[in-house]
Parts: C-alpha cells; structure tokens; sequence
C-alpha cells in the first residue's frame, strides 16, 4: 500500500489536502490591515496622551484633539446587517423548535405582582 492509497483512504488526509494554505498575498493582506488598524488606535493613544500632558496648553490640546478625530475617521467598521436582507425571527430560527417558550421548554412563570 503506498502513500497515495493511504490518503485516499483517510478522509482527515483528504480534508487537510483541501484545507486553503495561506498564500504571500494572504499575508500581505493581513500585514497590511493589522498596520492600518495599529496605526488608528496609535493615533488614539498619542491623541489622548497629548490632551492629557498638554492640558493648559491650547496648540498641544488642539493637536491632540485633531489626532483623536483622525482615529474617529480611520477606526475600523464592522459591517451591519442590510434592512433589506431576510432575517430568521421566531421559529424559522434554527435550533428553536419550541418558540416561543423562553428557558429551552420550560414553561414561563407568571409575573408576581
């Protein structure tokens, strides 16, 4: 039996074959991104820092506060859910099959009063 038989046969050989392998331009990517979000947050740090050391002094407070606006605008986003998209509420959840009882079955207690 030879290697290629042994792979074939294993399916946890064939899924690491099939795994995506990070590739120069992967790297790039990430590189680039993690200097563009470190840059923003260093912004931040040294704006903050400035306004806190520079407290009294109007040039030095007015640069630290630029410095914080500019991460204002370069902070990273994370991406919202369009209004338009369909949304799974109620039961066409997954996993929900006992809508609307809260507490995974149990039935809800009555509020005291």
């Amino acid at each position: 039996m030879t290697m290629q038989d042994t792979e074939q046969a294993d399916p946890r050989a064939q899924a690491r074959a099939r795994r995506a392998r990070p590739t120069p331009s992967y790297a790039a990517a990430y590189a680039l991104a993690l200097s563009v979000h470190g840059l923003s947050f260093a912004l931040l740090g040294a704006g903050g820092w400035l306004l806190v050391r520079g407290w009294g002094n109007p040039f030095v407070m007015l640069f630290g506060v630029l410095m914080v606006l500019l991460f204002l605008l370069l902070r990273p986003r994370f991406p919202r859910l369009d209004e338009a998209a369909p949304q799974l509420t109620g039961p066409t959840r997954p996993g929900c099959s006992n809508w609307p009882t809260p507490w995974h079955g149990r039935p809800a207690r009555a509020a005291s009063t």
